[in-house]
């Protein structure tokens, strides 16, 4: 919480300082506002995600290998990639043509407001690019390390498997509803690859396929996502 908590204030302080920077540059953006909006977006989330990221791993580094005094890699179950670690990526990229076939029957309400991710997907090539290279390079790492890694392993501990599981799934989709605004099909398709993560993390203990799975997950919306902007 305290890394998400973070990374509002990130977004806060970085986007008013990107909007005054843009009309200091061209005051007649404030007349546009549709086009500064897409500016600060384009400009400021990349550096806010990134600095996010960093954030979150270097909290977990420090509860994990400085205040707990374990290895880092072996206390969340890190290890090289494998073969094995494609055929948990195949999974999340059939987790995700199910998702988008559940989203194709139903479609979101045009009106239906957008997070900040959202917004930049459909904020232009650059934008849609941006959020792409996040969506797959950056949130796979990061959020499995969080989630998976230092949340489920932690909670397990005390709470056993199953209720582990179940609170750091309710806590993932939770933090994602402001990007699927309440769409079920959306909220439903994280709620599935969420729930297969933990079984993934469950029953191999290595969190290398949970990240391989993430990014198939992510790697497949993004793909079709660049072909129906085409």
């Amino acid at each position: 919480m305290l890394a998400y908590g973070g990374q509002v204030l990130l977004v806060v302080l970085l986007a008013s300082f990107t909007r005054l920077i843009l009309l200091m540059l061209n005051p007649n953006l404030e007349n546009e506002p549709e086009i500064l909006e897409r500016l600060i977006l384009q400009s400021s989330l990349l550096p806010v995600a990134m600095a996010s990221a960093l954030l979150t791993l270097g909290m977990v580094y420090g509860s994990v290998s400085i205040l707990s005094g374990r290895p880092f890699l072996a206390a969340l179950g890190l290890r090289r990639p494998s073969r094995t670690s494609l055929s948990f990526a195949l999974s999340g990229v059939l987790v995700a043509f199910g998702s988008l076939l559940v989203m194709a029957v139903f479609p979101p309400d045009e009106e239906m407001p957008l997070g900040p991710m959202s917004e930049l997907a459909r904020s232009g090539p650059f934008g849609h690019a941006i959020w792409a290279l996040l969506a797959v390079a950056v949130a796979p790492i990061v959020e499995e390390i969080l989630f998976r890694g230092y949340a489920y392993l932690g909670a397990r501990e005390r709470l056993g498997a199953v209720r582990a599981a179940t609170a750091v799934t309710l806590l993932f989709v939770g933090l994602h509803l402001t990007e699927t605004a309440g769409w079920w099909p959306a909220t439903l398709g994280i709620g599935a690859i969420s729930v297969l993560l933990a079984v993934i993390m469950q029953r191999t203990g290595n969190l290398t396929h949970c990240i391989a799975c993430h990014a198939g997950y992510n790697a497949t919306l993004a793909a079709l996502s660049f072909v129906g902007a085409g």
